[in-house]
């Protein structure tokens, strides 16, 4: 499996698209960074580093769906499964060798990021204010993030012997999870009370707090904080916004996910008909 994957990272480092992808993070960070420090100029408020720092994991759900699609579909689509499974090599060497090539590009995209914000955001923003052990769970925390999503593209590209459908799949899936992420965070996010109008009988109209019928409360709340950490791009707003309510349970769902994926696709792709 090792010469498997040196194999496979020989050729992602000639990827244009894997390039393409690194690419879109940094000018997606730079984006952000300036965004950021032109709104602090303009509102003359302080910002520090933390803000930014970990907004590194937004970019991989979606960049990873289009490595790992094209990367592992490329290699149906030119016949080089089944050769590797006709010259000898294991289909858990293949299918582990690929998993760990998407891992990499996985990594190699955090760590782009975060040079970039090392490089831009820290002339830009006051130093980091986080503690060193909140940092370390925030970092251990995206890790186990992206290589859930290369994990899960990685599962696809390999059962799906067509690149194009791997490919719409792929992203197709990515922006459900955005979608879902995004939705599960925004009902959490409803205030408790929200701001009425009471007319008086003189005409004036005063303003009263009401309670808000879209808040969420008690057993509901709960089971939400449990959607938002099963959804992986709900993690990534948890640790972009360093608002992370139960890290042990987020690296558990993690950890679970990437078993559960792995184990599934390695099923059934040593059950698969390669032709």
């Amino acid at each position: 499996m090792s010469r498997l994957f040196r194999a496979d990272l020989r050729r992602l480092k000639k990827s244009r698209i894997f390039w393409g992808m690194l690419l879109a993070e940094v000018l997606f960070m730079v984006m952000l960074c300036v965004s950021q420090y032109r709104s602090m100029v303009k509102w003359e408020e302080t910002y520090t580093l933390d803000g930014v720092l970990f907004s590194v994991v937004h970019p991989p759900g979606i960049l990873l769906a289009v490595i790992c699609a094209l990367f592992i579909g490329t290699e149906y689509s030119d016949g080089t499964i089944r050769n590797k499974i006709i010259t000898g090599q294991t289909r858990g060497g293949i299918y582990f060798a690929g998993l760990f090539s998407c891992a990499a590009a996985a990594a190699a995209m955090l760590a782009v990021g975060f040079l970039t914000i090392a490089v831009l955001g820290i002339p830009m923003f006051d130093k980091m204010e986080m503690s060193g052990a909140m940092f370390a769970c925030l970092l251990a925390e995206s890790i186990l993030n992206v290589l859930v999503y290369a994990s899960l593209y990685h599962m696809i590209a390999i059962l799906c012997d067509r690149k194009s459908y791997t490919a719409i799949i792929c992203m197709v899936l990515a922006f459900a999870v955005l979608a879902a992420g995004v939705w599960v965070i925004a009902r959490l996010s409803e205030p408790e009370y929200i701001q009425g109008m009471l007319m008086t009988v003189d005409g004036v109209q005063d303003a009263m707090m009401e309670p808000n019928p879209n808040y969420l409360s008690g057993t509901l709340r709960e089971v939400f904080y449990w959607l938002l950490d099963l959804i992986p791009y709900g993690q990534c707003l948890e640790i972009a916004q360093r608002m992370v309510v139960n890290p042990v349970r987020m690296a558990a769902i993690s950890v679970g996910w990437i078993l559960v994926i792995n184990f599934a696709g390695f099923w059934c792709f040593k059950n698969k008909d390669i032709r």
